[in-house]
């Protein structure tokens, strides 16, 4: 997610780390049609890794 933060240019599928997704996650990340092939939505995968980070807290499966 560092990598991609104040970036201009569109985030391609294959950077998305999708083992974090949940399955309702991958319908909002990886739109159907009419969005181009490829495209991802940022915001929602925003949202979608700040979720499965507070689940891996509450968890105990990451440490800050």
């Amino acid at each position: 997610m560092k990598s991609l933060k104040g970036r201009r240019r569109p985030i391609q599928a294959w950077e998305v780390p999708a083992k974090v997704l949940t399955s309702a996650w991958r319908r909002l990340v990886f739109p159907p049609p009419p969005m181009p092939v490829g495209s991802v939505g940022k915001r929602a995968l925003i949202v979608a890794s700040t979720e499965a980070l507070r689940t891996a807290l509450h968890r105990h499966e990451v440490f800050v």
